[in-house]
Order: C-alpha cells, then structure tokens, then sequence
C-alpha cells in the first residue's frame, strides 16, 4: 500500500512539473536562421537577439539579404529591446559559402551611429582550415566603404555586426546616455570576387 501511495504521488509530481519545464526559454529560442541561394552561392543569415524570443522578425530588418550583391539595393537591420536572449546587444552573422578563389571583396555599409557598433568583422575559412575555429581575418573594424584583398581559396566568409541596443554612459550626446539606441545598420554592399 505504501509503494502505490510512493508511486501514486512520483507520477503526480512528474506530471505536475514536467509540462512546465516547455515553458523555460532554452539556448534554441534565441535565434532565427533564414537560407538563400544566388548564383550558386550559399547564403546563411543568422540573427540572435531579436524578437520575444530572439527571432530576427522581418519588422526588424529590411530589404533581402540577397540585396547585399547589388550596390542598388539595401539591406538594413535595427537594434531592438524586445527579446530576452540579451540585455545589452544584438548580433547577426551573414555567411557565404564561396568554394572558389576570391581576389577581392568589395564592401558598402552605413550606420546612424557607429558607437553603437560593439563588434564588427570579416572573416574567411580555407580548405586547409580543418580546426572549426580556424578562420582568417579580412577586417576587425568597421569603415563605410572598403576594398580587401582577400587572394585565397575560400569555403566561407562571415559578416559579423554586434550592436549595443542602449547608448553608453559616456556617450558624446548627453541626452542620449543609457538611452535605447535602436540604431539602423545598413549593407549596401558586400560582394566577394
């Protein structure tokens, strides 16, 4: 009688708890993935801390991320205060995969406000780079428009933008200090050759 009462009230418990434990927010909420292909190019957008759940949703962005290969079109995102993944910024890291010789990579963006900018570059992975955090640098800091020499044979070359979502404390406008910042970035152009 005991061990069914022991029993009756495990099985009780579980089923109590267990259905709550689909409410905790896990490392997977926190990101949204979107996949193109142009002209055999292989194109990953991958975007945490957007969203109620880290989604980049299409109100924070616009344009296509194709756009990025024409220098007539935009695409732009925005820092955001609605998630719960991060407190303090949000990043996105665009990827091409490439699997050819590159010479060059030309590059156009515009942001209102770089201070915003807490992290900014480019990189590259080669056939040789068996190590999965192997990766060349092309750039660490932004600049508005720029071409690299890149001359390599390359699997994959990554954008990475990480934003402060409010302004610093010692920011050059008074009136802006540990305000939300919700600073536009825009990739007018990144194209590899």
């Amino acid at each position: 009688m005991k061990k069914q009462f022991f029993l009756l009230s495990l099985i009780s418990v579980l089923s109590i708890s267990l259905p709550g434990c689909r409410n905790i927010n896990t490392e997977d909420d926190y990101y949204y993935k979107e996949y193109l292909n142009v002209n055999g190019i292989d194109i990953e957008l991958y975007g945490k801390g957007y969203g109620t759940y880290g989604q980049l949703l299409p109100k924070y962005y616009e344009g296509s991320v194709d756009s990025i290969f024409d220098p007539s079109t935009d695409f732009s995102f925005i820092t955001t205060s609605n998630d719960n993944s991060s407190s303090s910024y949000n990043e996105i890291y665009i990827t091409l995969t490439l699997n050819r010789h590159i010479s060059t990579l030309s590059t156009e963006f515009d942001t209102e406000d770089s201070t915003v900018l807490s992290s900014f570059r480019i990189t590259y992975k080669t056939p040789q780079d068996t190590e999965k955090d192997s990766e060349h640098s092309i750039a660490s800091s932004f600049k508005k428009s720029s071409t690299y020499k890149v001359d390599a044979d390359v699997t994959t070359m990554t954008l990475y933008i990480r934003q402060n979502k409010y302004y610093s404390s010692s920011h050059k406008i008074e009136e802006l200090r540990n305000k939300l910042a919700h600073n536009k970035f825009t990739i007018k152009k990144f194209i590899p050759e």
